[in-house]
């Protein structure tokens, strides 16, 4: 009897003011590459960024990834570090490799491993934050924003 278990936090407000301000998940639409082996994950962080009005494309491995960013068409690329066939770290050598617009999208590490020596490797193979896993939604919908802005 298999199956996935999900938790969600929400975070709401007692007394009607917010901890974090509104601002912090106002966005702008952005396409967003996701890459990641495991199809429930995929499922789950496409769902809860089209909730945000953002359009998520995905990718089963880094292989898949550096191919869909080759045309330079993603504001943002969520990136898995443990995928087979080619893992997020190769994924993002390869993608900052690229010509343009393609191989400057900011890259954003989705993993649970991050350790301060792995985090020094994403940042060396040109990613450009981490979001540790398990993923807190808040967390995720936030630097998704954040980018958005600086994109």
């Amino acid at each position: 009897a298999g199956g996935a278990r999900f938790w969600l936090r929400v975070l709401l407000p007692v007394d009607g003011a917010a901890d974090t301000p509104t601002e912090a998940f106002e966005a702008r639409p952005l396409t967003v590459l996701y890459a990641d082996d495991h199809e429930a994950n995929r499922l789950l962080v496409q769902t809860l960024l089209a909730t945000q009005g953002h359009v998520c494309d995905l990718a089963e491995d880094g292989a898949q990834a550096l191919e869909a960013a080759r045309g330079g068409a993603y504001d943002l690329i969520l990136m898995d570090i443990q995928m087979p066939v080619m893992d997020g770290v190769r994924a993002a050598r390869e993608i900052r490799a690229l010509p343009g617009k393609a191989g400057a999208t900011p890259i954003l590490a989705l993993t649970a491993n991050t350790l301060d020596e792995q985090l020094e490797a994403y940042a060396a193979a040109g990613m450009n934050d981490c979001i540790p896993k398990p993923v807190d939604m808040l967390e995720l919908i936030t630097k998704v924003a954040a980018w958005s802005r600086a994109a």
